[in-house]
């Protein structure tokens, strides 16, 4: 009762972080269609519902998280790899393209400051994957591979950096478990 204020402010702040935490943590396992537990439907979505609030106790790896769903579920389609899994969620494309309409989304200090960083790095792992899914024999896509082929790889480094990030967490956190 004699706490002080400043203590227990602090002490609910840090509840909220391991809070972000913990959520981001849950959303970014894969999704499966075959499981019959309450989450198994993207939670990405339902952050969203308070991206107000979490956004402001997270830090810079939750918000590049973050964005690298918001990016993925506005490029994916709603396929279904043959063992089940599903990519992505109609409802996380919807919730992504309602984002990408609200003029406040883009007011958002935390988001703003990784946008286009994350942007440009997603795009260019996609430009990628396009170059090695066509004729690798074509002159046109030998000079474009041959002038994007310097700042391509340090962007894919980057992205799969944070890809091994995001997996050294999950393997932290069932490590505890």
């Amino acid at each position: 009762e004699d706490e002080n204020p400043s203590v227990a402010s602090n002490l609910l702040v840090k509840e909220a972080k391991m809070l972000v935490n913990f959520s981001v943590y849950l959303a970014s396992f894969p999704t499966d269609r075959s499981s019959s537990c309450i989450g198994s439907e993207s939670l990405w979505s339902s952050l969203v519902q308070s991206l107000g609030i979490w956004i402001q106790y997270s830090d810079s790896f939750h918000v590049d998280l973050f964005l690298v769903w918001f990016f993925s579920a506005l490029c994916q389609s709603n396929n279904i790899s043959t063992n089940g899994t599903i990519q992505l969620h109609h409802t996380d494309k919807a919730t992504a393209v309602s984002l990408l309409r609200d003029a406040s989304f883009y007011d958002i200090h935390q988001l703003s400051a990784s946008f286009f960083t994350i942007a440009i790095k997603f795009a260019m792992r996609h430009v990628i994957g396009t170059f090695d899914s066509i004729d690798q024999s074509s002159e046109t896509v030998l000079m474009l591979r041959k002038k994007l082929s310097h700042g391509i790889d340090q962007t894919q480094s980057e992205c799969h950096t944070l890809l091994n990030q995001a997996n050294s967490v999950r393997t932290g956190c069932n490590n505890q478990n």
